[in-house]
């Protein structure tokens, strides 16, 4: 036929020669591979592979993550303190311990010295000891509202101290509500007075601050 060309058969590629080719050349790079390098590129192709990687331990890094640092936050200054009455003192014990002393138009005088001393106890076991408040002057009349609450009130019910559980105390006094900080630090609280004399500390970290409707209203 015309334009017919009989193909040669020595011509044809040999099948057998090429694969024999490509065994070798997958073998050459499977001996210079780590069985560890070989196994990971076998198990990223979905091949099955004879060698098995070791076994990952997994670690719960979260009890591994130390807390986060307390943050506090400085105290009203002493001027501005000042202006509503307030006197601040501060010194140093023989022993380098920071002493501060707060006193209140009301009389109410608070004096905290800062802890750190480490004493030895008869066992020889340590003991550091924490800081030291006193209070006094409270006004005349004034007791304690129930037995262990902690809220101190005047003998027309109105509140004059609260002992916080953290060891602060709030002071209510005609120009504003002052919390004392064992660290010495005073810092006046957002509060809202009302007409019958009494203070509602407004909590600034809540949406409302913490109020009813109710405490508008007095």
């Amino acid at each position: 036929m015309s334009g017919h060309r009989e193909l040669d058969e020595t011509a044809k590629p040999s099948v057998a020669n090429d694969n024999s080719a490509f065994l070798n050349f997958v073998d050459s790079i499977r001996n210079a591979m780590t069985p560890k390098d070989y196994t990971a590129n076998m198990q990223a192709h979905g091949k099955d592979s004879s060698v098995t990687l070791p076994a990952l331990e997994l670690k719960d890094s979260a009890s591994d993550v130390p807390p986060p640092p307390e943050i506090k936050l400085p105290g009203t200054s002493d001027k501005d303190l000042a202006q509503d009455g307030i006197k601040r003192s501060h010194g140093v014990t023989d022993d380098g311990k920071e002493t501060n002393k707060t006193e209140f138009p009301n009389g109410i005088k608070i004096y905290t010295e800062a802890g750190g001393q480490v004493m030895t106890g008869e066992s020889g076991s340590k003991i550091t000891m924490g800081p030291v408040t006193e209070v006094t002057g409270l006004p005349a009349g004034t007791h304690e509202k129930h037995k262990g609450s902690g809220v101190y009130v005047d003998a027309q019910n109105r509140p004059v101290m609260t002992t916080n559980e953290d060891g602060s105390h709030t002071v209510y006094t005609d120009k504003g509500v002052y919390t004392a900080r064992e660290d010495g630090t005073v810092t006046k609280e957002t509060a809202i007075k009302h007409k019958n004399g009494t203070w509602t500390v407004v909590d600034t970290s809540t949406p409302l601050g913490g109020l009813r409707p109710s405490d508008l209203g007095h």
